[in-house]
């Protein structure tokens, strides 16, 4: 390990950064998520905890797959349901992380199919949520750039094998993931959630094949267990020594994360605008205003008709 680590071993939520193994074409991300970040989006929503689970798992794939990024823009990871499928228990759940170091997320319920499936006893598995859904991952890259998607079928339970098989049909990179996600059991009933991937990239000058160097890594990293990383007393830096110790580590200068929706009242009544009157009109409630909810941080906007110059 080398100085970049230090504040690793100190700061254990709500971080992430990137380290490679010298010399080799092996890299990896960590990410723990907690009070302001994983803690605060779920807990805007009233979800059972089957679902804040399956939320805190996206968001941090999402920081996963894009605190790396070199440019400014939004990784946007979102598992959706089945097409022309409307009976599903779930439309989608979308995590979403700016290169700024912000997230936001949400789960979308078919509320009767969701309300009848949650009274079923049927387990909260991918396919049973989905359908014969995907994983749609997209790469924001900003105004005036071309977006990048790919997709995966929803063919396996666990979130993160469908990143797995993502990165290998999709770039052609070998990838390990772990993600996982809690609500505490203590009087704080905090969430938090954590996402762990080792890659072996192509290699170069610089970093020579690795075939052997690849084996070892991923047989200590699926030595792991999601209590092991979920516990908050064991700093995240701490996790990545007692896996890697005997090897040549350089970890890059972490990120600090943080919840912020990108909604704003300006954008909201702009986009109000632009809508036909009769449309507008409609939506003023009884006590004269317009009532508009985001539905990521469930914060409700109450605007005046005359803004709308209706």
């Amino acid at each position: 390990m080398d100085d970049a680590s230090h504040d690793i071993f100190i700061n254990s939520d709500d971080i992430a950064f990137s380290f490679v193994f010298e010399g080799a074409a092996v890299r990896g991300e960590l990410v723990r998520l907690g009070p302001a970040t994983a803690d605060d989006i779920i807990t805007r929503h009233d979800l059972p905890d089957e679902l804040g689970r399956l939320l805190g798992e996206m968001l941090a794939l999402s920081a996963l797959c894009g605190a790396s990024l070199k440019f400014n823009g939004r990784m946007i990871v979102e598992l959706r349901s089945e097409y022309q499928n409307e009976e599903t228990p779930l439309e989608f759940i979308v995590a979403e992380f700016n290169t700024d170091g912000t997230l936001r997320g949400m789960v979308k319920r078919r509320p009767v199919f969701y309300d009848e499936f949650a009274n079923s006893g049927l387990a909260h598995t991918l396919p049973n949520l989905f359908g014969m859904g995907i994983l749609l991952i997209t790469i924001d890259q900003g105004t005036n750039m071309e977006r990048y998607q790919g997709q995966v079928a929803i063919e396996a339970d666990k979130i993160s094998d469908l990143a797995e098989t993502y990165f290998m049909q999709s770039e052609q990179i070998p990838s390990k993931i772990i993600l996982a996600a809690r609500k505490s059991d203590d009087k704080h009933a905090e969430w938090s959630s954590y996402g762990f991937m080792i890659q072996r990239v192509a290699a170069d000058s610089a970093r020579g094949v690795t075939e052997d160097l690849w084996d070892e890594a991923v047989i200590k990293f699926e030595t792991l267990s999601p209590d092991e990383l979920l516990d908050r007393e064991i700093p995240p830096g701490e996790i990545l020594h007692r896996l890697y110790h005997e090897n040549e580590i350089m970890v890059f200068k972490p990120k600090y994360l943080l919840a912020r929706c990108t909604c704003n009242r300006e954008k909201l009544v702009l986009l109000m605008s632009q809508m036909p009157k009769e449309d507008t009109e409609f939506l003023i409630e009884n006590d004269g205003q317009i009532h508009a909810r985001c539905e990521f941080c469930n914060t409700t906007y109450h605007i005046d008709p005359s803004e709308l110059k209706l």
